[in-house]
């Protein structure tokens, strides 16, 4: 009996037919992206030099870390200062504002 319900929540609903159908085309973006900056690393430490390729990923990589914690931060603060304007806590919505400003200037 517990496997006939097991079965029954396996089965593909539309939701989840729609699911695939929005995530498949992100799903290849996202491997094409990774591939085309494997491509990148590969040309770069064959035609340049293995240094040059370290220094290029080490770059990439602090770059993209910098983007994802203000990234965060920015939708951390859109979050909050949503949260304190609908209860009308002007005071509180520049309080998340400020702080977040002094976040993304420290990072």
């Amino acid at each position: 009996a517990a496997c006939d319900g097991l079965v029954e929540l396996a089965e593909p609903d539309q939701e989840l037919k729609r699911l695939v159908q929005i995530g498949t085309p992100l799903t290849f973006g996202a491997i094409s992206n990774d591939l085309f900056h494997l491509i990148t690393v590969a040309f770069i430490a064959n035609f340049i030099s293995t240094d040059s390729m370290v220094a290029y990923v080490i770059v990439h990589l602090m770059l993209s870390l910098t983007n994802e914690v203000v990234g965060a931060v920015s939708d951390a603060e859109s979050t909050l200062c949503s949260h304190a304007l609908s209860m009308g806590n002007w005071l509180l919505a520049g309080q998340y504002a400020q702080i977040a400003i002094i976040v993304v200037i420290f990072v």
